[in-house]
């Protein structure tokens, strides 16, 4: 009893002298690069958090943070391909004594990057967020782990994640956006491209062009809206704000709730707007083909023009004026 007591005790006495190590075993790199306008940024980390900034500078910056030694639990190469600086990061099995007490778990690692402007960054990791901006080039950002953050960037986006929540802010170019773990907001995207989630509400403000919004468990808002539009849901609202007319074909459908939709008076396209479970009403008026029900409305609004099909089961279905 005395030896397992005292085994006890020794533990108990390990891990309270330990714990202030911490901070002893804080650790930072730093590196410095060279760099060229037009060049890439290459970043591949596993259990890191990475953040870029594009700017005037020439040349790019490279600091990795932990709370403890980085060379303890990370292997760790920086160097240069061509016009690429290249970041790789990965984990290692340490056998060293705090991996007794604290096992295998990474302390985590922050990788923050300061590039020029004109670069283009590819960014992978499986262990934390990122976040990418003022950039005017090609941003991929995928990650397991954590949220995407891009704002001020100038060329094509693709961003994935599958365990958190995406904002694009001024985004000048296509983009690709997926989640399967939370939700996306977006505001003043210019350019063609696809909002996707599995996981969460989507929310657009501001943007032109051509927008493909997704969701199959949370509701859709877009407003400030010109240009074309598919948003479709399978678990919540659709509520939508065009400012100008609508300039392509575009479709409003969801299976669990209802649509609202707001044109300019002077809106022209070619109606369909049915519903399963509600009533359709519209202060714009349509020149009616066919029979008039309740439930549906088909026919041409305005001077005609592209296709706007509004369909919903579980909900009804209204289009308002705009009068900004």
């Amino acid at each position: 009893m005395k030896a397992k007591l005292s085994n006890v005790l020794l533990g108990v006495m390990l891990l309270a002298i330990l714990s202030p190590l911490d901070s002893l075993y804080a650790d930072q790199m730093k590196r410095t690069f060279p760099a060229v306008a037009g060049g890439a940024l290459k970043v591949v980390a596993e259990g890191a958090g990475v953040k870029v900034t594009g700017g005037t500078v020439d040349q790019v910056n490279v600091t990795l943070d932990s709370p403890r030694e980085i060379g303890k639990f990370y292997d760790v190469t920086l160097g240069k391909e061509g016009d690429a600086v290249v970041i790789s990061v990965k984990a290692k099995d340490s056998d060293h004594l705090l991996s007794r007490f604290f096992g295998n778990n990474l302390p985590g690692l922050e990788i923050t990057v300061s590039v020029p402007a004109q670069t283009n960054a590819d960014i992978n990791t499986s262990g934390g967020e990122i976040g990418v901006s003022g950039l005017e080039g090609s941003v991929v950002a995928n990650t397991s782990g954590g949220g995407v953050d891009c704002s001020r960037i100038v060329g094509p986006v693709v961003a994935h994640t599958s365990g958190g929540s995406i904002n694009l802010v001024s985004v000048t170019g296509t983009y690709e956006v997926e989640t399967s773990g939370g939700s996306i907001e977006a505001e003043g995207l210019s350019g063609d491209g696809s909002l996707e989630t599995s996981g969460g509400g989507i929310s657009a403000k501001r943007c032109t062009g051509m927008l493909d919004a997704g969701t199959s468990g949370g509701s859709i808002e877009v407003s400030g809206h010109s240009g074309g539009l598919i948003a479709s849901t399978s678990g919540g609202n659709i509520d939508v704000e065009f400012t100008s007319p609508p300039a392509r074909d575009s479709a409003l459908r969801t299976a669990g709730g209802s649509i609202t939709l707001a044109v300019p008076p002077q809106s022209g396209a070619w109606l369909s707007a049915k519903t399963i479970g509600g009533s359709v009403t519209t202060d714009l008026a349509v020149q009616v083909q066919g029979t008039i029900e309740g439930s549906s409305i088909e026919g041409r609004m305005g001077e005609g023009g592209p296709k706007l099909t509004l369909k919903t089961v579980g909900g009804s279905i209204r289009i308002t004026k705009n009068e900004i």
